[in-house]
Order: C-alpha cells, then structure tokens, then sequence
C-alpha cells in the first residue's frame, strides 16, 4: 500500500501540507494549501506523475477547496513540473518570478542548454560516456514538464494577500537563479521551498543558464533571512521544523567546511572539477547524482576562484593558490 495519502496536514495558522510522491531520491515533495479565507492559493505543484496527479486532486476535493492561485517556488520539475496542466484543468493564475520561467523554458529537452552543460562536464574532466548519460538522463527527468503561462510575475518584497494572510515575498537565490519564499509577519511562518531543508543541504550548482556564482548567492540570502521574526519553517522536502536560526547556521558551516575541503582536495596538486567531485562525494554515484555532484563542485571552486584562492589552468585543471 502507498505511504502518500490524500489528507491535508495542518502545519501553520492558514496552512496544510500535502506530500505528493516524486520519483527521484528524495522521495516526496511538500505542497502547501494556504486556504484560511480570502483567496485560496497552492504552492508548487509536484511532478507530473499519475499517482502525484490522482492524490492532489482527491486532497482538493476533500478539502472541499478550490484554489485560484498557484504560486511556484523555483522552475525545478518537481516543484513546477504540474503547473501547466492544473492550470489549465481547473483555471488556476499562476505566480512565478521570471527569472525562474526562463529557467524553466532553458531545460526542456529540446533546448540548447544541454549541449552547454555536456559541454560544461567535458571541461569539467567528466569521461565521455558518463556525460551522455548525464545528459539523457535529465533529458528524461524534464520531459515531461511544460513551463506554465504566469499571470504573474512575482518581484522581491511583493505582499500577497493569499488564504486569508499576507505573505511578503523573499527572493532567495542560490539553489536556483530566483528562488522564492513567502513569510507571514503575524505568524512567523516561512514557506520555505527547498532554500531551508531540514535534514539535508540543497544542491547548490553552477548550471547552464543560471547564476554565475551561486554559492555566493547562497550564503547572502541566508544571510540575510537570519535577523527576520520566523518561528515555523515549511519546507520543500521534508517535515515542518522551528530551528530556523540553528538551521542557517549548520547551512553555513557546511559550506565553509566544503569549501575547505575543496581546498585540501588540491593541496596535493592540480585536478580537474570531476577528480576533484569524486574527492567529495566519492565514486558510487548514478547518472543523476552526478549531475548535482558536479554542479556543485563547481560552484565551490568558482567560489573560490573568484576570491583568490584557487585558479584554473589553460588545461582545464585547478590549483590552490
């Protein structure tokens, strides 16, 4: 029997969580229902799979609720991957910052964008053949979306009235160009997308078509969401959790300590990003986790590039410097 069930979980004033199965190693993403009054609003919308499709819409009409708005924290397939056609279906406006529908419209399958990166891994050192597999391999994970028509375009401090509550928007970048959360001031609740995951650390990758120095990007928004009033945090994966300050500062220190291991990775002498991914993550990774691995790396080592403490080569190998 599945574990996702089609019950709505009251998790914060306004709000309820509904898991929804993704096939991918995290396993489920969280959707929140803010439909205390006003408008009625849903944030993300899972990825396009039949039994993600029929447990949403058995959740709605539980719930007796129909919402009008579908708020999208950042272009990944699993968070926007059913936008389009829960907009069409039931009429939805969908909200999205605009950095991010160009992200969306960058990975579909037939884009240039995946030449990029095929040619951003065989730079990077990655073997021939594992970097057609990457690539498929993702090829095949976007398939299946279709970016959304956005009613409208979500700025930086916007206050929405959404389920009765006012919500300010946050852009935070780093784990994508324009991600986004929404914090309720009277609450203390901050939907958090996958900016603040409670257990494990989001992929922080420097992509085709995406920000130049993500980490950098990263450490800001964290950074700057330290001082704000939130006593609940929603996120993305995983469950609801209330150490909101703990948990910016264990994200920062995990990044410090990459960073200097990216640095003891290359104590002995040049490597290439790949040499230096396995370094990190080790060898036993599939296609998909590759992917991520890589990307991160190289944000590190951009990072670090970028301040001085690393240089890369005509050969396409890096040193500390």
């Amino acid at each position: 029997m599945t574990e996702f069930r089609p019950d709505l979980e009251a998790v914060a004033p306004g709000v309820h969580r509904l898991r929804l199965p993704i096939p991918f190693p995290m396993r489920w993403v969280n959707l929140y229902l803010l439909g205390d009054g006003g408008t009625p609003a849903l944030v993300d919308a899972g990825y396009p799979v039949a039994e993600a499709r029929a447990l949403l819409r058995e959740a709605l009409h539980r719930a007796g609720l129909r919402p009008e708005v579908l708020l999208v924290t950042h272009a990944h397939p699993d968070h926007f991957g059913m936008a389009a056609e829960l907009a069409e279906e039931l009429g939805l406006q969908v909200w999205m910052e605009p950095r991010e529908l160009e992200a969306a419209r960058a990975y579909q399958p037939e884009a240039s964008t995946w030449d990029e990166l095929a040619h951003q891994f065989s730079e990077a050192g990655v073997p021939a053949p594992l970097v057609e597999e990457v690539v498929q391999s993702g090829k095949r994970v976007w398939a299946p979306t279709r970016p959304p028509e956005v009613t409208r375009a979500l700025r930086a401090d916007d206050q929405l009235e959404l389920g009765g509550r006012r919500w300010q928007v946050l852009v935070t970048p780093g784990h994508a160009p324009a991600h986004v959360c929404l914090l309720d001031l009277q609450s203390g609740t901050l939907v958090a997308g996958d900016h603040l995951l409670p257990k494990i650390t989001p992929n922080i990758g420097l992509w085709p078509a995406g920000s130049e120095d993500p980490l950098d990007e990263f450490l800001r928004s964290l950074a700057a969401l330290r001082p704000l009033p939130v006593r609940r945090v929603l996120p993305g994966h995983g469950d609801p959790y209330d150490a909101f300050p703990d948990r910016i500062q264990e994200l920062m220190d995990h990044h410090r300590e990459r960073l200097q291991a990216v640095l003891h990775a290359l104590r002995d002498g040049p490597r290439t990003a790949y040499e230096v991914c396995m370094t990190l993550f080790g060898g036993d990774l599939d296609s998909h986790n590759v992917r991520f691995a890589v990307v991160e790396t190289l944000s590190h080592l951009e990072y670090l590039k970028r301040r001085g403490r690393v240089r890369r080569t005509d050969e396409g190998v890096y040193l500390a410097t």
